[in-house]
């Protein structure tokens, strides 16, 4: 880009679609292939085990 201007409008023409659809699947709720998808190789806080429990 040439100006700040033209920067910020790239940036926001780039990143809206990715927000706007992680957006739509946290009003419907995740499934967990969209998770994998968008998060690939992580799981949810309430799937990992607690860090320094013992069981």
């Amino acid at each position: 880009a040439g100006t700040v201007k033209e920067a910020l409008a790239l940036f926001q023409d780039t990143r809206k679609p990715v927000t706007d659809e992680l957006q739509r699947i946290s009003r419907q709720g995740w499934t967990e292939d969209e998770v994998n998808d968008v998060f690939p190789g992580q799981k949810p806080a309430s799937q990992n085990p607690t860090v320094g429990s013992e069981a």
